[in-house]
């Protein structure tokens, strides 16, 4: 027997046939209702559409091209009654578009927001410029990231900031003295002696008050980049054609895989910093830091505490991992792995002095250990420690049971073995370039201020090596089709950077802290500065200790730099003198020249090498050469829009005296 539904199981009284009108006229509303929700959630917002979109609208094309351009140039709109502000609007298009577009306000973005903006439109110019580095653009991206109080700074880090020349530190300094602080950037760009040229690049980098932050924020940045060695091959650099003859051949190990380029920084309040940051060239082999029981890619890290302080003694930073240390000109230390022609410390030329954690894409001039930076009274303290592996080529022969090595060197791609030398190959005497020597590095700065902008520093650092140190150009330079040594036959005057590079006997020795060490290389030196009203006088002197055992000060090569900046509001002059012996040979010299260690030698000429790659000792090679001479540099800012420069150089190459 079926089951009959009985009117009692439904939730109201009604009988079933009752329902029937019922759901016809609730279908009958949705019909007539629904459409016009949906057309109202689909209406236009005039303040995100794009020129295309605003071109299907019921207007001319002329009204269609004045609205975009009204959203561009004088920002979205804030009611829909602003459409009558477009000329040619009338009655008609009005109701028309009125019924096709909302308006939905923009909320307004933060003071990051606006910093990072503003800062990404100096990059796209500030990156066309010669000299300007990488490095030093990712630093500026993390400064607008978190910009500081200028009310807090002192000389130390105002002269850090981009375009900022001791005078016009010094003038900040002297002005906020005598107002106490500055209120915000109209104080600011009435400081006397402020240049308007430091005053726009600044203004993107600080704050007037203490902003709070989150407990814990952060930044994370990726780049990747599939673009082979150079597109145009006309451009290409022997050593990347080479690498894509050995790719076509089978003989090199490259891959498909893009140049990576990542770095994540999280901070937690304004006292401890944490980074990592992972780097890998374009067609490289994948590097572990271990294999066991996973594998880690090779990474850089630091952490960092920073802005502590006890009554009159300032801890400014300390930090353990990987770290980068500048002091003075870079005469006697600053590590990157890349070179900068004519780096005066100026404009864009600019370099970061003292000390600051590591995630920049360096991977053979790297520290890892401890640094710290200290303040106390008139008297500032930087001292480091690190102990890192070195890509370098290994010679032949051996010194105490191992291959010694020959020079390190800067690899575009880091390869276990330098194609194209088969006897250092895995197949013959096993000598890999990666990693292959150890060394210690420490060492310290001393200066004391006397005034703002006017101080006396020492310098001194020391490296230890685990392998002796040979330069011997037999071992880098090949041979003709006839067996002749090219070392023997296409010398050149030039070629006498290369004997008189630093290494053989004189390098030799122990060191107190490490038992494996067998050779070592001392430099230290001295460093000064002091304004007067708009002149800056700067200078540092170094000396490569060739004592040879027991330390005798002032025996060996030696190096100097010095400079007079002289500055107006719309207008500077720089007029720098640098002179280099043959000798000093610094693997972290980074101070003003115009070309890279080793230029016009034979390393320059990769065809007359064992192989191709050996010429990165010349083309990749951070040091300056050896050289002395004027140089001078001129900027004047006519009007906002219009500004003039002229830079005249007059020197010498010290290995060969040729004139330029």
């Amino acid at each position: 027997m079926k089951n009959k539904l009985s009117s009692d199981s439904l939730p109201c009284s009604l009988p079933v046939s009752s329902w029937k009108p019922v759901f016809l006229l609730i279908l009958t509303v949705l019909v007539f209702l629904l459409p016009p929700i949906v057309q109202a959630q689909q209406k236009l917002d005039i303040n995100q559409a794009t020129l295309e979109q605003i071109q299907q609208l019921p207007v001319s094309p002329q009204m269609a091209k004045a609205l975009y351009e009204r959203i561009q140039f004088k920002g979205p709109f804030t009611s829909i009654y602003q459409l009558w502000e477009i000329p040619g609007m009338d009655g008609d298009s009005f109701k028309k578009l009125k019924e096709l577009l909302k308006i939905e306000l923009i909320p307004p973005a933060s003071a990051v927001q606006e910093r990072i903006e503003q800062i990404y439109y100096r990059l796209e110019r500030w990156s066309s410029n010669e000299g300007i580095s990488n490095d030093l653009i990712d630093l500026w991206i993390e400064k607008a990231l978190e910009p500081v109080n200028i009310n807090k700074l002192g000389y130390d880090e105002l002269v850090n900031f981009q375009n900022i020349s001791p005078v016009d530190a010094v003038a900040i300094l002297k002005q906020r003295q005598l107002v106490h602080f500055f209120r915000n950037t109209r104080d600011l760009r009435y400081t006397p002696g402020l240049s308007n040229y430091a005053y726009r690049s600044l203004r993107n980098f600080i704050q007037f008050k203490d902003e709070s932050y989150s407990d814990w924020h952060g930044s994370f940045l990726l780049r990747v980049d599939n673009t082979p060695f150079i597109s145009e091959e006309a451009e290409q650099s022997p050593q990347a054609q080479f690498l894509d003859v050995l790719q076509q051949t089978g003989a090199a190990s490259l891959n498909q895989i893009p140049s990576v380029f990542s770095r994540f920084r999280i901070t937690k309040g304004k006292h401890y910093d944490f980074g990592l940051s992972y780097v890998r060239a374009n067609g490289e082999p994948m590097i572990y830091t271990t294999t066991s029981p996973f594998h880690l890619p090779e990474t850089k890290f630091h952490f960092t505490i920073k802005d502590f302080s006890w009554k009159d003694f300032q801890l400014k930073k300390l930090i353990l991992g990987y770290y980068k240390v500048t002091l003075g000109q870079g005469l006697i230390f600053e590590n990157t792995d890349f070179f900068t022609p004519r780096k005066s410390g100026y404009g864009f030329r600019k370099r970061f002095n003292g000390i600051s954690g590591d995630l920049s894409r360096n991977r053979e001039y790297t520290l890892k250990g401890l640094a710290f930076e200290t303040n106390y009274h008139n008297l500032r303290t930087i001292g480091f420690v690190s102990y890192d592996d070195r890509d370098a080529i290994l010679n032949k022969d051996e010194y105490l049971g191992k291959p010694s090595f020959n020079h390190f060197i800067v690899l575009d791609q880091r390869f276990k073995y330098a194609p194209g030398d088969t006897l250092r190959g895995p197949n013959n005497q096993n000598l890999s370039w990666l990693d292959a020597v150890n060394e210690l590095t420490y060492g310290a700065h001393f200066q004391y201020t006397f005034t703002p902008g006017t101080f006396l520093g020492l310098s001194y650092y020391e490296s230890a090596y685990d392998r002796y140190l040979n330069p011997d150009p037999y071992q880098v330079v090949g041979a003709d089709n006839s067996g002749n040594q090219n070392w023997d036959i296409r010398q050149s005057t030039a070629d006498s950077e290369i004997k008189q590079a630093y290494g053989g006997p004189l390098s030799r020795g122990s060191n107190p802290f490490w038992d494996k060490a067998i050779s070592f290389r001392r430099i230290y030196g001295l460093n000064f500065q002091t304004v007067w009203k708009n002149l800056a006088f700067q200078g540092e002197y170094g000396i490569l200790d060739k004592s040879h055992g027991a330390f005798k000060p002032l025996v060996g090569p030696r190096a100097f730099v010095g400079s007079i900046y002289w500055q107006q509001e719309n207008f500077n002059l720089l007029l720098l003198y640098r002179n280099y012996d043959v000798s000093f040979d610094n693997p972290y010299q980074r101070s003003f020249s115009n070309y890279r260690r080793y230029k016009g030698t034979i390393f320059e000429d990769y065809y007359y090498l064992q192989t191709p790659l050996y010429g990165q000792l010349y083309a990749n090679n951070p040091q300056p050469q050896a050289e002395s001479g004027f140089y001078l540099n001129a900027y004047y800012q006519i009007s906002r829009q219009l500004t003039t420069r002229l830079e005249y150089d007059n020197w010498t190459r010290k290995p060969d005296q040729a004139k330029n």
